[in-house]
């Protein structure tokens, strides 16, 4: 009757070893896959560390002009990641006007004191000046371009001041 008592407890205590080694070959192989996949994107990098600036000197309609100025901000980004953005300005929910502001295709894109056309660098400000903007839009949507083609969640202005 002993040997019986104990054979139960081995085969449970065997049973729970399986389970927990094979909770720890699903874990070795789903969290090296995960990690790979989040670093391929490198849109967690990119992630709150991208904005337009809000101020009415920098992120402005000119109604006068039919133009806007459009301030990006971008935190702590490695230069590599960011290839460049593509803003959509937005009338009644729709989009109004998509451009691209890459260094290669600039859209009809002007940087707003001149100099030379660029996608803003690390921990750095760049004001952008877009022409033939008839209606002032309700809301700006900025969408990060990595270099590696992965497209980002967009970063949203609801609200667009007048230029002073």
């Amino acid at each position: 009757m002993k040997k019986r008592g104990q054979s139960q407890i081995i085969s449970t205590i065997l049973l729970i070893l399986i389970a927990v080694a094979a909770i720890f070959a699903v874990l070795n192989f789903v969290v090296p896959f995960v990690k790979d996949k989040l670093l391929e994107t490198k849109c967690i990098d990119a992630l709150d560390k991208i904005e337009i600036t809000n101020n009415e000197n920098y992120t402005c309609y000119n109604a006068s002009g039919n133009n806007m100025r459009i301030q990006i901000s971008l935190g702590d980004i490695p230069n590599d990641l960011i290839k460049g953005f593509q803003l959509n300005m937005k009338l009644e929910g729709q989009i109004e006007r998509s451009v691209d502001i890459t260094p290669d295709n600039p859209d009809g894109i002007g940087l707003y004191n001149s100099g030379l056309f660029r996608v803003p660098g690390k921990n750095e400000e760049v004001t952008y000046l877009i022409g033939d903007v008839i209606n002032k839009p309700d809301s700006i949507s900025l969408i990060p371009l990595l270099k590696n083609g992965k497209i980002c969640k967009p970063y949203n202005l609801n609200y667009i001041n007048s230029c002073p």
